[in-house]
């Protein structure tokens, strides 16, 4: 039977150095919570460390979540089923997503709930994942913000994820001046460009991270110390 093992000093020296990077860098992160299965014990660890937001694959892990702090800004972070949709707005104050229906049922749900929920819009960048594609992003968006009770903060991709198609200064580019345009012809404010995962720490070392990207989602960074660039810790 598979187990986990933390170690809380090692978890906490890592968490110190990740906010002090992220912190010198403008750029605001979240823990992705998905390897601690909802242990409660475990989760505990992790917002004692002074997390404010945290992203899970599993609705059941963002409740556990809820019910230690209320205050933690709890990020579903799967294309979620329709069958879903209730507990995720309950649950989840933010979601990512990339199907307008989806977001429409989120959207009803949220009005019967009398919520606000946040969604953050992921982009394709050539993992092919997920994301809306380029071509098709205005036009998206023109629906999405017409949608009573939702509340777009974010834009963002997954790299490295599927096909591993590796993070690089150009792709980031392309994904803060999609952040842009969006601004621009709509006149709505996205707070959040969230361009990063743990493969894309290295290149905040290497002075590559572009101005306009200012959120991360880390995991295995945080729980193993390990550069996935080079798989060394």
């Amino acid at each position: 039977m598979a187990f986990i093992e933390l170690y809380k000093d090692k978890l906490k020296n890592n968490y110190q150095f990740l906010d002090k990077l992220f912190e010198e860098n403008n750029i605001a992160w979240a823990v992705v919570s998905k390897l601690l299965c909802g242990n409660e014990k475990y989760l505990k660890e992790v917002i004692d460390l002074g997390t404010k937001e945290i992203c899970d694959s599993r609705i059941s892990n963002l409740e556990q979540v809820k019910k230690l702090d209320p205050t933690v800004q709890t990020v579903y972070i799967k294309p979620p089923a329709k069958r879903s949709i209730h507990r995720l707005v309950k649950y989840a104050d933010a979601s990512f997503n990339t199907e307008f229906k989806t977001i429409k049922w989120i959207s009803d749900e949220a009005v019967k709930q009398n919520k606000k929920h946040k969604v953050i819009i992921m982009i394709e960048l050539g993992d092919l994942r997920e994301g809306v594609m380029g071509d098709h992003l205005m036009d998206f968006y023109e629906s999405v913000f017409n949608l009573p009770n939702i509340e777009v903060t974010g834009i963002g991709a997954n790299l490295n994820c599927l096909y591993g198609v590796m993070p690089s200064e150009d792709k980031l580019i392309q994904l803060s001046l999609y952040e842009q345009l969006i601004e621009a012809k709509f006149n709505q404010k996205i707070p959040w460009v969230t361009g990063g995962t743990s493969v894309v720490v290295p290149l905040i070392f290497k002075k590559q991270i572009p101005d306009g990207i200012n959120h991360f989602r880390i995991g295995e960074m945080l729980f193993f110390g390990l550069d996935l660039f080079t798989q060394e810790t």
